[in-house]
């Protein structure tokens, strides 16, 4: 009816994304959302804040594929044309102050991220008054902010704050309230509160899997969560059942060579060695060596550590001819390094 290159278009192309989403379907929502894009600043021009809309689901739609350095990039636009619209203490900056401050989490800048987050909830305190559900997710990534920064009870009293306003706004068993749940819950456990830790991310995970089903990415947050907290309770057999879990999701989700399948599968070894199963424990830490040669090169001190990890365990195996030429290998990246 308009033609391929209509604003009309573009909006629903943006809401394809949103239902590819859903789906789990990133990279897809990608190229729909750059073609909307390209549509908008045809049709409106580079500045317009319907562009910066655009801009700030596409920046976080590569901050979840794992690029923050260009969902960054991209939300520093979004955000300079927010303000110059609307000026900088508007609430309709918040939405790119918000996730502009995820990505310099992610590329570890946390200082930085706590004071876009501090601005935005100043921002919608204003505009909508302390208790309003428009600054309970702020409150809850300030107070996730704050535990990085070593402030663990300031963390708590933001997520205590954060959950109050969900229940009351979503119910008790909604998913809003379960993403409160899982990060008051690890502000619980690193207080040394560990049977409130363990409620509260067992009640998130069943509210996480009677919403998604029990497959969804959405239930890593408590898994995780979980997995840690069974470790230091030294419930082994759970830690490795949750970590199996994980990493099933994991790999559905993002494939079986993303950076956190790794990450999950040398945790998942170091359970099975906890319960004397060496061989799956090998097995697990050769397939986490693999992908973080690819993340970091094979010449990275990381991989010399895996190698080394690896080969204390063929040993303990008795495999002393695969032990050998592993600790070779992690020597000579060391001694590269050193040189």
């Amino acid at each position: 009816h308009y033609g391929p290159d209509h604003c009309d278009v573009a909006t629903t192309l943006s809401n394809l994304g949103n239902a590819y989403d859903r789906l789990g379907d990133i990279s897809t929502q990608r190229a729909l959302l750059e073609r909307a894009l390209r549509i908008n600043e045809t049709e409106f021009g580079p500045e317009h804040h319907t562009v910066a809309t655009t801009l700030v689901n596409l920046g976080s739609v590569h901050g979840r594929l794992g690029d923050h350095a260009r969902q960054r990039d991209i939300l520093e636009r979004a955000l300079r044309i927010m303000e110059r619209e609307f000026g900088p203490n508007s609430h309709k900056v918040t939405a790119s102050l918000v996730n502009l401050s995820l990505a310099h989490g992610a590329l570890g800048d946390v200082h930085r991220q706590r004071d876009l987050l501090e601005r935005a909830l100043a921002i919608n305190e204003q505009e909508y008054g302390p208790d309003h559900r428009a600054i309970a997710n702020t409150l809850l990534n300030l107070g996730n902010v704050y535990g990085c920064l070593g402030d663990v009870e300031k963390k708590r009293d933001m997520l205590v704050r954060s959950l109050r306003i969900k229940q009351r706004e979503y119910g008790p068993e909604h998913v809003e309230v379960a993403k409160a749940l899982v990060s008051l819950g690890n502000a619980y456990g690193d207080l040394g509160m560990l049977e409130e830790q363990r409620d509260l991310l067992e009640r998130a995970l069943r509210i996480q899997r009677r919403h998604f089903g029990p497959d969804h990415r959405e239930l890593l947050s408590s898994l995780t969560g979980l997995s840690t907290l069974y470790d230091r309770l030294r419930d082994i057999p759970r830690k490795r059942d949750l970590l199996d879990q994980s990493l099933r999701i994991m790999e559905s989700s993002f494939g079986p060579r993303h950076y956190n399948v790794g990450i999950i599968l040398a945790a998942l070894a170091e359970a099975h060695g906890e319960l004397g199963d060496l061989e799956r424990k090998c097995e697990l830490l050769e397939r986490s060596l693999g992908i973080i040669e690819e993340k970091f090169g094979p010449e990275h001190h990381n991989v010399a550590v895996y190698l080394a990890e690896i080969a204390q365990t063929y040993d303990r195996l008795g495999r002393a001819a695969r032990r050998d030429e592993l600790i070779l290998r992690a020597r000579e990246i060391e001694e590269a390094h050193l040189a």
